[in-house]
Formats: C-alpha cells, structure tokens, sequence
C-alpha cells in the first residue's frame, strides 16, 4: 500500500535494510562458526563467509537508500523487519526483539555505511560534506 508523502507517494519498501541485516547476520553467522572450533579465523574457515561474500554486493548496492528507507519506513514495514529478526533467531520475546531491532537500525547500518565509505572512497560527493 502507497503512503501519501508530500506530493509523492511512498514506494520505499524495507528492501534494503533487509538486505543489509541479512548480510551482517551473514558475517556474524560466519564469524561464529569459525571461532567455535579453535577461537581463531584462518583461511580454512573461508566457507564459513561464502555466503555473505555472495550476499555482500546485493546487500550493499542500496546501503545508500536504506536511510530514506527507514525514514518512510511503515510500522506494517517495521514489524516485517522484527519479524524477520524473530525468524532468523527463533526468538519469542517482543521486547528483547524490539531493543535488538532498534539498536540493529541506530548502529549496525552506521557501522556498515561507514565500512563502505572506507572501502570505496565515500559514500557519495553529497556524503563527503
């Protein structure tokens, strides 16, 4: 459903940040694994990160939109994003889901913008201000 914003309509969706999450889950997920068996990450743990290495352009094409996106985010949008939380962790408590999720928007996607502007030399010419 199309939210009236300004004279546009709203047609951002929570695509992106999805996307992103599913990535940093991704890393995370790898991470764990490798450092469950000896508590260091070799080069022997590569498959672990296979998949976000996969994931990694998709997730990260959009990085810049994810802002609009979260600012033009619906609740219906925001409780599909804790909704994909609780699924991806088989979590049941609302409230430990809604402090996760809230602190995934204000500091995982910071973390990951700025990796970016690191890695490609900024984000935009608009960002470098």
């Amino acid at each position: 459903m199309d939210i009236p914003f300004g004279n546009h309509y709203n047609i951002m969706s929570n695509k992106e940040t999805k996307e992103l999450l599913s990535f940093l889950f991704d890393i995370a997920d790898g991470v764990k694994e490798s450092v469950s068996n000896d508590n260091k990450i070799t080069i022997a743990d590569a498959p672990n990160f296979l998949k976000s290495a996969i994931n990694s352009s998709k997730a990260l094409a959009g990085i810049n939109e994810i802002p609009q996106e979260l600012a033009q985010m619906t609740e219906a949008e925001a409780a599909e994003v804790r909704d994909f939380i609780k699924e991806r962790f088989d979590y049941v408590a609302d409230a430990e889901v809604e402090i996760i999720y809230e602190s995934l928007v204000l500091h995982g996607i910071g973390v990951a913008r700025n990796l970016l502007r690191l890695y490609s030399g900024g984000l935009s010419q608009s960002s470098a201000s």
